[in-house]
């Protein structure tokens, strides 16, 4: 059955595809990857007259798709691409296509953290479902990604991940940094005023490499009942055993879902934020709080891109944390370095990424023979 496919013809040099799964390419779906679909593709489709971009959309049965993006695989397999220069993989969802013999296989790589480390498991054992995902899917998308002929990794670290890990030829991998927000993160910050709470804030999954339980234990080590913790994000994951451990202390608040509508707000309302996640691809949620003018906080060993780390606070150990917190009440956010830490998360544009993505497609369209 023909799947469905949104066509923006503005030119006649280069034809790309861009693939994903339905419901991928949605403002609805939020944040992480789906925004990156989203921001691309509409920022792409009307932005150069040699280019064509198409978007097509494999269906999404959710129980086989969720656990083993198999309906991507099948969906894409049989395809004609036959008309396009360029087809580009988003989310790093297995892809092969019998009939590949013209085009440029091009895969955006967000992360390796998945695959390297299994970041969707919990505390015990894994389920059949994990090991099934890890024996099947993790596969066979690396596998793809082999395959590419071009990659697009979203930071330094990722790159150096998949020249280490995959052995990719580094000479065909290309860093565009995602954009670190859209217009709602860069309108004016109103000026706060003074309140005796002073808040720090935690927007995020609770995902086991979030490590979220390191923000709360060294959240209780900070003494004073001017002090609270809001943590947002979906009860999932590690959530319950979170709860536990935040027992006793009534000054850190699980606040439920961050709804998209409301996401600048509720950075407005911080007068912090923590991000002390061990591992991530580009860590979106430290550039939005840098854009609202806020103080990050980010664990010192983490394995997080250097260009996503700078202008932030870094903590070895809990009672580090603690003290810069201490810090930050006593004396303030620095306005210099917040000026500059806030023109630093501006300056990742979606529209950069944009324009930057076609010029790999035009370069790729030169060099088919190699990059």
């Amino acid at each position: 059955m023909q799947q469905p496919k949104i066509c923006f013809r503005i030119g006649d040099l280069t034809k790309v595809a861009l693939i994903g799964t339905k419901g991928d390419f949605s403002k609805a779906n939020g944040r992480g990857v789906h925004r990156y679909m989203y921001e691309l593709y509409n920022g792409m489709k009307d932005k150069d007259k040699d280019v064509i971009i198409d978007k097509i959309e494999a269906p999404s049965l959710p129980i086989v798709h969720t656990a083993f993006g198999l309906t991507f695989l099948f969906a894409n397999l049989f395809r004609d691409f036959s008309k396009y220069d360029v087809v580009h993989n988003l989310s790093l969802k297995p892809f092969f296509n019998l009939g590949r013999k013209r085009f440029v296989l091009l895969s955006t790589v967000h992360d390796l953290a998945r695959f390297e480390r299994g970041e969707l498991g919990g505390t015990g054992k894994q389920s059949v479902k994990m090991k099934l995902w890890k024996g099947i899917t993790v596969r066979l998308s690396l596998a793809s990604v082999l395959r590419s002929d071009v990659i697009i990794a979203a930071s330094s670290l990722t790159k150096r991940d998949l020249v280490r890990l995959l052995g990719f030829d580094s000479k065909r991998i290309f860093v565009i940094n995602p954009g670190s927000g859209d217009a709602r993160f860069f309108s004016k910050i109103k000026a706060k005023k003074r309140k005796r709470t002073f808040i720090l804030g935690y927007v995020g999954s609770f995902l086991k490499k979030k490590n979220v339980e390191f923000a709360i234990r060294s959240f209780r080590k900070v003494k004073g009942r001017e002090f609270r913790f809001e943590v947002w994000g979906n009860k999932a994951y590690e959530y319950e055993r979170l709860l536990e451990l935040s027992r006793g202390d009534d000054r850190i608040k699980f606040m439920g879902f961050a709804p998209e509508d409301k996401i600048v707000d509720i950075y407005d309302g911080f007068d912090a934020f923590v991000f002390p996640a061990l591992y991530e691809g580009f860590a979106l949620p430290i550039f939005e709080a840098k854009a609202r003018g806020l103080p990050v906080i980010a664990c010192k060993n983490a394995q997080i891109p250097e260009e996503t780390l700078k202008y932030c606070f870094l903590a070895g150990d809990e009672e580090e944390m603690a003290k810069i917190l201490v810090m930050l009440r006593k004396k303030g956010y620095d306005k210099k370095t917040m000026r500059r830490a806030l023109e630093y998360a501006r300056s990742f544009t979606w529209e950069k990424t944009c324009d930057n993505t076609i010029e790999i497609y035009k370069k790729a369209i030169k060099s088919r023979e190699g990059i």
